[in-house]
Protein backbone atom coordinates (compact mmCIF):
# COMPACT_ATOMS: atom_id res chain seq x y z
CA UNK A 1 0.00 0.00 0.00
CA UNK A 2 1.68 3.42 -1.00
CA UNK A 3 2.14 5.30 1.49
CA UNK A 4 0.15 9.49 1.41
CA UNK A 5 2.06 12.26 1.88
CA UNK A 6 1.32 15.70 2.34
CA UNK A 7 3.70 18.29 1.74
CA UNK A 8 3.61 21.53 3.63
CA UNK A 9 4.56 25.32 2.02
CA UNK A 10 7.92 26.41 1.24
CA UNK A 11 9.69 28.72 3.37
CA UNK A 12 9.91 31.16 0.64
CA UNK A 13 6.91 30.48 -1.10
CA UNK A 14 3.54 32.35 -1.18
CA UNK A 15 0.62 31.21 1.35
CA UNK A 16 -3.01 31.34 0.84
CA UNK A 17 -5.08 33.93 1.81
CA UNK A 18 -8.72 33.37 3.13
CA UNK A 19 -11.17 35.62 0.77
CA UNK A 20 -12.35 37.36 3.99
CA UNK A 21 -9.06 38.65 4.65
CA UNK A 22 -8.76 40.28 1.37
CA UNK A 23 -11.75 42.11 1.62
CA UNK A 24 -10.55 43.38 5.07
CA UNK A 25 -7.17 44.61 3.46
CA UNK A 26 -9.30 46.06 0.01
CA UNK A 27 -11.36 47.73 2.86
CA UNK A 28 -8.41 48.95 4.88
CA UNK A 29 -6.64 50.36 1.57
CA UNK A 30 -9.70 52.29 0.62
CA UNK A 31 -9.91 53.52 4.28
CA UNK A 32 -6.25 54.96 3.48
CA UNK A 33 -6.56 56.16 0.55
CA UNK A 34 -9.84 57.99 1.67
CA UNK A 35 -7.61 59.45 4.21
CA UNK A 36 -4.98 60.91 2.33
CA UNK A 37 -7.95 62.65 0.08
CA UNK A 38 -8.66 64.37 3.68
CA UNK A 39 -5.57 66.18 3.62
CA UNK A 40 -5.63 69.67 4.82
CA UNK A 41 -3.16 70.72 2.22
CA UNK A 42 -6.61 69.21 -0.43
CA UNK A 43 -6.31 66.55 -2.82
CA UNK A 44 -2.87 66.40 -4.90
CA UNK A 45 -3.88 64.04 -7.48
CA UNK A 46 -7.85 64.57 -7.20
CA UNK A 47 -10.33 62.03 -7.37
CA UNK A 48 -9.40 60.14 -10.52
CA UNK A 49 -6.18 59.06 -8.88
CA UNK A 50 -7.56 57.87 -5.46
CA UNK A 51 -10.21 56.21 -7.99
CA UNK A 52 -7.15 54.57 -9.72
CA UNK A 53 -5.15 53.65 -6.46
CA UNK A 54 -8.55 51.99 -4.77
CA UNK A 55 -8.72 49.90 -8.40
CA UNK A 56 -5.68 48.72 -8.06
CA UNK A 57 -5.84 47.77 -4.58
CA UNK A 58 -8.91 46.18 -5.50
CA UNK A 59 -7.56 43.83 -8.43
CA UNK A 60 -4.00 43.00 -6.35
CA UNK A 61 -6.22 42.16 -3.33
CA UNK A 62 -9.03 40.61 -4.64
CA UNK A 63 -8.00 38.64 -7.33
CA UNK A 64 -5.08 36.94 -5.19
CA UNK A 65 -2.07 38.21 -6.99
CA UNK A 66 1.33 37.42 -5.45
CA UNK A 67 5.12 37.85 -6.65
CA UNK A 68 6.50 40.59 -8.51
CA UNK A 69 3.09 42.03 -9.76
CA UNK A 70 1.72 42.17 -6.45
CA UNK A 71 4.83 44.07 -5.06
CA UNK A 72 4.87 46.27 -8.12
CA UNK A 73 1.43 47.44 -7.81
CA UNK A 74 1.83 47.90 -3.80
CA UNK A 75 4.58 50.26 -4.49
CA UNK A 76 2.25 52.02 -7.37
CA UNK A 77 -0.46 52.58 -4.32
CA UNK A 78 2.38 53.81 -2.13
CA UNK A 79 3.40 56.52 -4.70
CA UNK A 80 -0.01 57.22 -4.70
CA UNK A 81 -0.70 57.68 -1.45
CA UNK A 82 2.90 59.73 -0.79
CA UNK A 83 2.10 62.56 -3.41
CA UNK A 84 -1.41 62.88 -2.16
CA UNK A 85 -0.99 62.81 1.58
CA UNK A 86 1.60 66.18 0.19
CA UNK A 87 4.54 65.55 2.77
CA UNK A 88 2.03 65.67 5.89
CA UNK A 89 2.42 63.03 8.63
CA UNK A 90 -0.97 63.69 10.19
CA UNK A 91 -3.04 62.35 7.33
CA UNK A 92 -4.71 58.81 7.39
CA UNK A 93 -3.54 58.47 3.98
CA UNK A 94 -0.26 56.65 5.71
CA UNK A 95 -1.91 54.12 7.03
CA UNK A 96 -1.85 52.17 3.69
CA UNK A 97 2.24 51.94 3.81
CA UNK A 98 1.59 49.76 7.13
CA UNK A 99 -1.37 47.67 5.18
CA UNK A 100 1.72 46.96 2.89
CA UNK A 101 4.19 46.14 4.69
CA UNK A 102 1.23 43.81 6.48
CA UNK A 103 0.15 42.29 3.06
CA UNK A 104 3.84 41.76 1.85
CA UNK A 105 4.81 40.18 5.12
CA UNK A 106 1.93 37.47 5.01
CA UNK A 107 1.93 36.59 1.24
CA UNK A 108 5.63 36.97 0.11
CA UNK A 109 9.26 35.64 0.55
CA UNK A 110 11.54 37.06 2.93
CA UNK A 111 13.95 39.11 0.11
CA UNK A 112 10.72 40.97 -1.32
CA UNK A 113 9.49 41.59 2.13
CA UNK A 114 12.76 43.71 3.01
CA UNK A 115 13.08 45.30 -0.68
CA UNK A 116 9.40 46.16 -0.31
CA UNK A 117 10.06 47.51 3.36
CA UNK A 118 12.79 49.43 2.59
CA UNK A 119 11.49 50.99 -0.28
CA UNK A 120 8.61 52.37 2.13
CA UNK A 121 10.76 53.50 5.32
CA UNK A 122 12.96 55.20 2.66
CA UNK A 123 9.68 57.47 1.65
CA UNK A 124 9.63 58.30 5.26
CA UNK A 125 13.32 59.03 5.57
CA UNK A 126 12.83 61.74 2.39
CA UNK A 127 9.77 63.23 4.34
CA UNK A 128 11.91 63.77 7.23
CA UNK A 129 14.42 65.03 5.39
CA UNK A 130 12.29 67.57 3.61
CA UNK A 131 10.71 68.50 6.78
CA UNK A 132 11.59 67.33 9.96
CA UNK A 133 9.24 69.34 12.10
CA UNK A 134 6.48 67.28 11.40
CA UNK A 135 5.72 65.02 14.36
CA UNK A 136 4.40 61.81 12.95
CA UNK A 137 7.45 60.60 10.49
CA UNK A 138 8.95 58.41 13.46
CA UNK A 139 5.73 56.75 14.44
CA UNK A 140 4.54 55.98 10.58
CA UNK A 141 7.84 54.62 9.88
CA UNK A 142 7.89 52.49 13.22
CA UNK A 143 4.18 51.20 12.32
CA UNK A 144 5.91 50.40 9.05
CA UNK A 145 8.75 48.27 9.91
CA UNK A 146 6.58 46.69 12.91
CA UNK A 147 3.86 45.50 10.72
CA UNK A 148 6.23 44.42 8.24
CA UNK A 149 8.86 42.13 10.99
CA UNK A 150 5.42 41.04 12.78
CA UNK A 151 3.70 39.62 9.88
CA UNK A 152 7.14 37.81 8.74
CA UNK A 153 7.42 36.01 11.69
CA UNK A 154 4.02 34.97 11.62
CA UNK A 155 4.04 33.69 8.38
CA UNK A 156 7.10 31.66 9.46
CA UNK A 157 4.77 30.26 12.60
CA UNK A 158 1.99 29.12 10.35
CA UNK A 159 4.79 27.75 7.75
CA UNK A 160 5.95 25.71 10.86
CA UNK A 161 2.60 24.75 12.53
CA UNK A 162 1.25 23.26 9.00
CA UNK A 163 4.65 20.91 8.48
CA UNK A 164 4.07 20.46 12.25
CA UNK A 165 0.71 19.18 11.09
CA UNK A 166 1.64 17.59 7.95
CA UNK A 167 4.62 15.29 10.28
CA UNK A 168 1.95 14.65 12.49
CA UNK A 169 0.05 12.81 9.57
CA UNK A 170 3.19 11.37 7.99
CA UNK A 171 3.82 9.51 11.68
CA UNK A 172 0.34 8.68 12.15
CA UNK A 173 0.37 6.39 8.69
CA UNK A 174 3.73 5.09 9.23
CA UNK A 175 2.58 3.92 12.49
CA UNK A 176 -0.39 2.47 11.34
CA UNK A 177 1.76 1.04 8.19
CA UNK A 178 4.44 -1.12 10.53
CA UNK A 179 1.43 -1.88 13.12
CA UNK A 180 -0.17 -3.69 10.10
CA UNK A 181 3.44 -5.26 8.99
CA UNK A 182 3.66 -6.52 12.73
CA UNK A 183 0.23 -8.43 13.04
CA UNK A 184 1.50 -9.52 9.45
CA UNK A 185 4.64 -10.85 10.69
CA UNK A 186 3.55 -12.46 14.00
CA UNK A 187 0.37 -14.14 12.38
CA UNK A 188 2.51 -15.87 9.56
CA UNK A 189 4.69 -16.97 11.76
CA UNK A 190 2.28 -18.68 13.79
CA UNK A 191 0.53 -20.27 11.54
CA UNK A 192 3.05 -21.08 9.72
CA UNK A 193 4.38 -23.54 12.65
CA UNK A 194 0.82 -24.06 14.11
CA UNK A 195 0.47 -25.89 10.60
CA UNK A 196 3.53 -27.22 10.01
CA UNK A 197 3.58 -29.12 12.93
CA UNK A 198 -0.07 -29.92 12.59
CA UNK A 199 0.96 -31.46 9.11
CA UNK A 200 3.69 -33.66 10.39
CA UNK A 201 1.25 -35.46 13.27
CA UNK A 202 -1.71 -36.05 10.77
CA UNK A 203 0.86 -37.50 8.48
CA UNK A 204 2.25 -39.52 11.34
CA UNK A 205 -1.54 -40.37 12.13
CA UNK A 206 -2.22 -42.02 8.57
CA UNK A 207 0.94 -43.40 8.54
CA UNK A 208 0.35 -44.92 12.39
CA UNK A 209 -3.24 -46.66 10.42
CA UNK A 210 -1.41 -49.84 9.54
CA UNK A 211 -0.09 -49.65 13.78
CA UNK A 212 -3.62 -49.61 15.09
CA UNK A 213 -6.19 -47.25 15.54
CA UNK A 214 -4.79 -46.07 18.95
CA UNK A 215 -1.33 -45.19 17.78
CA UNK A 216 -3.06 -43.02 14.57
CA UNK A 217 -5.53 -41.61 16.98
CA UNK A 218 -2.68 -40.49 19.58
CA UNK A 219 -1.31 -38.75 16.46
CA UNK A 220 -4.43 -36.76 15.61
CA UNK A 221 -5.28 -35.87 19.19
CA UNK A 222 -1.57 -33.90 19.69
CA UNK A 223 -2.34 -32.52 16.00
CA UNK A 224 -5.39 -31.36 17.76
CA UNK A 225 -4.00 -29.81 20.82
CA UNK A 226 -1.15 -28.15 18.99
CA UNK A 227 -3.82 -26.45 16.25
CA UNK A 228 -5.71 -25.15 19.10
CA UNK A 229 -2.45 -23.90 21.13
CA UNK A 230 -2.10 -22.51 17.56
CA UNK A 231 -5.02 -20.96 17.75
CA UNK A 232 -4.99 -19.09 21.14
CA UNK A 233 -1.30 -18.25 20.13
CA UNK A 234 -2.90 -16.07 17.29
CA UNK A 235 -5.77 -14.90 19.42
CA UNK A 236 -3.21 -13.91 21.82
CA UNK A 237 -1.21 -11.83 19.59
CA UNK A 238 -3.47 -10.36 17.56
CA UNK A 239 -5.29 -9.69 20.79
CA UNK A 240 -1.78 -7.93 22.43
CA UNK A 241 -1.80 -5.02 19.71
CA UNK A 242 -5.37 -4.48 19.79
CA UNK A 243 -5.95 -0.34 20.75
CA UNK A 244 -9.29 -1.04 22.98
CA UNK A 245 -6.96 -1.33 25.83
CA UNK A 246 -8.36 -4.86 26.81
CA UNK A 247 -5.32 -7.29 27.60
CA UNK A 248 -4.37 -10.13 25.43
CA UNK A 249 -5.70 -13.40 25.98
CA UNK A 250 -2.81 -15.60 26.66
CA UNK A 251 1.23 -14.53 27.59
CA UNK A 252 2.96 -14.44 24.54
CA UNK A 253 6.10 -17.13 24.13
CA UNK A 254 9.60 -15.83 25.15
CA UNK A 255 12.82 -17.76 25.30
CA UNK A 256 11.77 -20.21 27.70
CA UNK A 257 9.58 -21.56 25.76
CA UNK A 258 12.04 -22.69 23.97
CA UNK A 259 12.54 -26.19 25.10
CA UNK A 260 8.57 -26.69 24.56
CA UNK A 261 9.00 -25.62 21.10
CA UNK A 262 11.37 -27.88 19.87
CA UNK A 263 9.43 -30.76 21.97
CA UNK A 264 6.39 -29.99 20.22
CA UNK A 265 8.68 -30.89 17.16
CA UNK A 266 10.07 -34.24 18.30
CA UNK A 267 6.69 -34.99 19.08
CA UNK A 268 5.58 -35.09 15.38
CA UNK A 269 8.49 -36.82 14.79
CA UNK A 270 11.46 -34.71 13.57
CA UNK A 271 14.91 -35.29 14.73
CA UNK A 272 15.63 -31.82 16.70
CA UNK A 273 17.95 -31.21 19.26
CA UNK A 274 18.44 -28.12 21.32
CA UNK A 275 21.44 -27.27 23.28
CA UNK A 276 21.09 -24.16 25.69
CA UNK A 277 24.28 -22.08 27.41
CA UNK A 278 23.79 -20.07 29.72
CA UNK A 279 20.75 -18.83 31.60
CA UNK A 280 17.39 -17.91 29.51
CA UNK A 281 15.35 -16.96 32.28
CA UNK A 282 16.06 -13.55 32.69
CA UNK A 283 15.70 -13.18 28.28
CA UNK A 284 11.84 -11.73 28.69
CA UNK A 285 9.61 -9.23 26.87
CA UNK A 286 10.51 -8.13 23.56
CA UNK A 287 14.04 -10.04 23.05
CA UNK A 288 12.49 -13.34 23.95
CA UNK A 289 9.85 -13.08 21.81
CA UNK A 290 12.13 -11.92 18.69
CA UNK A 291 14.05 -14.88 20.05
CA UNK A 292 11.28 -17.56 19.97
CA UNK A 293 10.11 -16.55 16.65
CA UNK A 294 13.56 -16.50 14.87
CA UNK A 295 13.93 -20.03 16.47
CA UNK A 296 10.00 -20.74 15.50
CA UNK A 297 10.34 -19.85 11.54
CA UNK A 298 14.06 -21.87 10.93
CA UNK A 299 12.99 -24.71 12.42
CA UNK A 300 9.37 -24.11 10.46
CA UNK A 301 11.34 -23.55 6.94
CA UNK A 302 13.77 -26.82 8.22
CA UNK A 303 11.00 -29.08 8.55
CA UNK A 304 8.93 -27.66 5.30
CA UNK A 305 12.19 -27.92 2.75
CA UNK A 306 14.50 -30.59 4.33
CA UNK A 307 11.89 -33.14 5.22
CA UNK A 308 13.09 -36.58 7.58
CA UNK A 309 16.50 -34.53 8.16
CA UNK A 310 17.97 -33.71 12.01
CA UNK A 311 17.93 -30.19 12.66
CA UNK A 312 19.90 -28.83 15.57
CA UNK A 313 19.48 -25.76 17.74
CA UNK A 314 21.86 -23.95 20.08
CA UNK A 315 21.20 -20.98 21.74
CA UNK A 316 24.09 -19.24 24.27
CA UNK A 317 22.90 -16.40 26.39
CA UNK A 318 26.45 -14.53 26.66
CA UNK A 319 26.92 -11.82 28.97
CA UNK A 320 26.10 -9.03 26.22
CA UNK A 321 24.51 -10.60 23.45
CA UNK A 322 21.92 -13.88 22.57
CA UNK A 323 23.12 -16.16 19.83
CA UNK A 324 21.14 -18.59 18.45
CA UNK A 325 22.21 -21.11 15.92
CA UNK A 326 19.74 -23.40 14.28
CA UNK A 327 21.32 -26.22 11.48
CA UNK A 328 19.70 -28.61 8.85
CA UNK A 329 21.05 -30.48 6.13
CA UNK A 330 20.53 -29.02 2.42
CA UNK A 331 18.00 -30.77 0.31
CA UNK A 332 19.09 -29.51 -3.51
CA UNK A 333 18.83 -25.51 -3.56
CA UNK A 334 18.02 -23.78 -0.51
CA UNK A 335 15.22 -21.65 -0.45
CA UNK A 336 15.68 -18.15 0.96
CA UNK A 337 12.00 -17.06 1.30
CA UNK A 338 9.16 -18.72 1.94
CA UNK A 339 6.49 -16.33 0.67
CA UNK A 340 7.42 -14.38 -2.00
CA UNK A 341 6.21 -10.35 -1.65
CA UNK A 342 4.62 -11.44 1.80
CA UNK A 343 6.11 -8.97 4.48
CA UNK A 344 7.34 -10.87 7.58
CA UNK A 345 8.25 -14.36 5.68
CA UNK A 346 11.10 -15.94 5.29
CA UNK A 347 13.82 -14.94 5.97
CA UNK A 348 13.33 -11.09 5.32
CA UNK A 349 10.47 -11.60 8.61
CA UNK A 350 13.51 -13.18 10.61
CA UNK A 351 15.99 -10.74 9.58
CA UNK A 352 13.42 -7.56 10.35
CA UNK A 353 12.37 -9.01 13.79
CA UNK A 354 16.09 -9.20 14.56
CA UNK A 355 16.85 -5.62 13.57
CA UNK A 356 13.64 -4.15 15.55
CA UNK A 357 15.82 -4.82 18.47
CA UNK A 358 19.33 -4.14 17.25
CA UNK A 359 20.22 -7.58 16.30
CA UNK A 360 20.97 -8.95 13.01
CA UNK A 361 20.62 -12.34 11.39
CA UNK A 362 22.88 -14.25 8.51
CA UNK A 363 21.66 -17.52 6.98
CA UNK A 364 23.30 -19.54 4.02
CA UNK A 365 24.81 -22.75 3.16
CA UNK A 366 27.96 -23.77 5.14
CA UNK A 367 29.59 -27.27 4.31
CA UNK A 368 26.52 -28.74 2.82
CA UNK A 369 24.46 -27.69 5.80
CA UNK A 370 21.87 -24.86 6.03
CA UNK A 371 22.92 -22.49 8.92
CA UNK A 372 20.88 -19.92 10.55
CA UNK A 373 22.44 -17.77 13.20
CA UNK A 374 20.99 -14.88 15.20
CA UNK A 375 22.59 -12.51 17.74
CA UNK A 376 20.86 -10.06 19.69
CA UNK A 377 22.01 -7.57 22.42
CA UNK A 378 20.77 -8.39 25.91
Amino acid sequence: MGTMTATAPAAGSALSEPVVVRYAAAGVMLFAVVGALASPHGPVVGWAGAVAAIAVAATLLLAGVSGVVLHGGLLLIAAALTVQSAGVSSTLGWMGFCLIAVWAGVSSPPRMVVATTAVLLSVFVVQFAADPSEPGWAAWSTGTLFSAVTCVFARKLVVTLAELRDAQQELAIRSREEERARIAAEIHDVVGHALTVTLLHISSARLALDEGPEVAGAALAEAERLARAGLDEIRAGVGLMRADGHPALAPLPDAAALPALTDSYRKAGVDVSLAVTGDLSGVGGTHGLVLYRIVQEALTNATRHTAGQPVSVRVDAGADNITADVENECAGTPVTDTGPGLPGSGLRGMADRAASVGGTLTAGPTGGRWHVRAVLPR
